[in-house]
């Protein structure tokens, strides 16, 4: 599975996901300055899921007409002691893709 974090989400979290993934970032990628359209058409390409904590991403995109699945966290915050409870959530929602 290959999976893509957004600027948003602490790299820090693929420690905390099995290794059999493939995990990216936006950052590292160098698209952390994609506007959300632009980012789900690149990400589309090389990637299965993007993992963001953008709630906004559905009402400004048409999420379902690109071929990525979006798994939007709704943390407290984007600190990793806040995103790390969901580290079963995702394995389980990825699982599903």
């Amino acid at each position: 599975m290959r999976m893509l974090f957004d600027h948003n989400i602490d790299w820090r979290l693929a420690s905390s996901l099995p290794g059999d993934w493939e995990i990216n970032t936006t950052r590292r990628k160098r698209w952390d300055g994609l506007d959300n359209g632009e980012l789900l058409a690149v990400a589309q390409q090389e990637f299965d899921v993007l993992l963001t904590t953008d709630k906004a991403l559905y009402g400004q995109q048409n999420v379902p007409n690109y071929d990525i699945a979006v798994i939007v966290l709704r943390a407290y915050s984007n600190r990793l002691v806040d995103l790390e409870p969901f580290t079963a959530d995702i394995i389980k929602t990825s699982g599903a893709i």
